[in-house]
């Protein structure tokens, strides 16, 4: 025993330096870096269409190692050196593309917690994304096609964002930590299993012929959904990124309710709702039927917006103002790449290919 103990954490240290794999396979990791810099090269600095789909599709899969269970699909690249590395390369590339969006200074964000926190509301109700014409047309004049492959889009982020809850909870502490165990109670359903927000989503999209499959979403998204979804997990698996993450998080909680609304009006529009009587709002009437997902953000995330920002944000900024400027970031960049998904998806609901293709 005295012989494996002794010199262990040196041995395993030394696996960083040269000569620690062979070198074969030190050059396929190489060769394989060395294309991961191309397509980010060609997706985040020319915007290719095509690179910016294989960036996000890798990201994607490289993220889901670190949810999926065996069970689910291979997992054994969670902590694989040119897994890390691929990662690197194109998160890189990511964060400074994403950094030339940022529309204002870092000196520009305020350092008074209660001015900043203002600033912050200010900033998501004055993003294009918030009253998204989307979820107009989704309202008004969507098809029951249209409606059904919103909710499919919908899935894969929803499904995860009770695991991105999770780690979220890392670290966290006080009012904060309260705030995300309400947030958690919530999304088990308080304890009916049955009523567990991913168990809701499923059975939504089961009602209507549909499935979530966490190895299809690759296949479902074109890079501005993956992106959108890479985001928000991005920045919950990144200790370094853990503020950006609170950012990041109160914007879903703040867009989907008025979103989510407008959604279920189209639904029923086109003959998905299943009304029940006796009820007052469209959130209540679909309380228990296969929109039930969508009701209860409508009815619970905004009282979780403001939560959110006064349990969570305000008191992280309080007592770390270094702290704001990441908030700020992971604010914006939730924002944006939400923007970018929904101007995507209005423009092929729109198109008149796709509106002929849907008749």
């Amino acid at each position: 025993m005295t012989g494996a103990v002794d010199g262990f954490v040196t041995r395993v240290r030394e696996l960083t330096v040269p000569g620690a794999v062979s070198p074969d396979e030190r050059a396929r990791w190489a060769r394989l870096w060395d294309q991961a810099a191309e397509v980010a090269r060609a997706a985040f600095e020319e915007r290719d269409p095509d690179a910016l789909l294989a960036a996000h599709r890798a990201l994607t899969w490289i993220y889901d190692q670190h949810f999926l269970t065996p069970d689910q699909g291979p997992v054994e690249a969670q902590f694989h050196p040119a897994a890390s590395g691929v990662q690197a390369v194109l998160e890189r590339a990511w964060e400074r593309a994403e950094q030339a969006r940022v529309p204002w200074r870092a000196e520009d964000v305020p350092g008074e917690p209660v001015k900043f926190v203002r600033w912050l509301q200010e900033m998501i109700g004055g993003h294009a994304v918030c009253g998204h014409p989307l979820f107009d047309h989704l309202a008004e004049q969507a098809d029951r096609e249209q409606v059904l492959r919103y909710l499919e889009l919908d899935a894969p982020l929803n499904v995860r964002f009770y695991d991105v809850l999770l780690m979220a909870m890392v670290g966290a502490r006080g009012p904060m930590r309260q705030e995300m165990v309400r947030n958690l109670v919530d999304e088990t359903g308080d304890g009916d299993e049955s009523r567990g927000h991913a168990n809701l989503c499923r059975a939504g999209l089961n009602a209507f012929g549909l499935t979530y499959d966490p190895l299809a979403t690759t296949a479902l998204h074109g890079w501005q959904g993956l992106a959108g979804y890479n985001h928000v997990v991005g920045v919950a698996l990144h200790r370094r990124h853990h503020w950006r993450m609170l950012g990041s998080l109160a914007v879903t909680e703040t867009l989907d309710p008025p979103a989510y609304t407008k959604l279920l009006t189209g639904c029923s529009r086109v003959g998905l709702a299943t009304l029940a009587d006796g009820a007052t709002g469209l959130a209540e009437r679909q309380w228990d039927g296969p929109l039930a997902f969508y009701a209860v953000h409508i009815v619970h995330e905004a009282g979780h917006a403001t939560g959110w920002i006064t349990d969570v944000v305000l008191p992280r900024v309080t007592a770390h103002p270094q702290a704001a400027y990441e908030i700020a970031l992971g604010t914006i960049g939730r924002l944006n790449t939400a923007a970018d998904y929904y101007d995507h998806l209005l423009a092929e609901f729109t198109a008149p290919t796709a509106r002929e293709a849907t008749r």
